[in-house]
């Protein structure tokens, strides 16, 4: 068994105001925590894979295709493969969101 502590992992700076932390890989899954500052977007994109998103901390705007949801902590949502899909904090502080990528 593998034990991680999320908020302890090693932090890199993505795009502009969202911080990355990487879990180590698996081999069925990609997990990352991202960190968004305030006002921080991570602009549309696809993946090759399906996507799994868990809210941990704030509030976001999730774009998947050609629907937009408001996420607060606690919100759990998909995306499937090829499906454009990106990330607003529209939260007064911090939104925080684990991402798992199934292989």
């Amino acid at each position: 068994m593998e034990k991680w502590i999320l908020d302890e992992l090693k932090k890199s700076q993505g795009k502009q105001g969202i911080t990355i932390q990487k879990v180590p890989h698996s081999f069925t899954t990609n997990s990352v925590q991202l960190t968004f500052d305030k006002g921080a977007v991570l602009p549309i994109h696809t993946t090759p894979v399906d996507v799994l998103f868990y809210v941990i901390k704030g509030k976001g705007k999730l774009t998947v295709g050609s629907e937009t949801s408001e996420c607060e902590e606690g919100s759990y949502m998909e995306s499937p493969k090829d499906i454009p899909h990106g990330w607003e904090n529209v939260g007064d502080d911090i939104l925080k969101i684990l991402v798992i990528k199934l292989f």
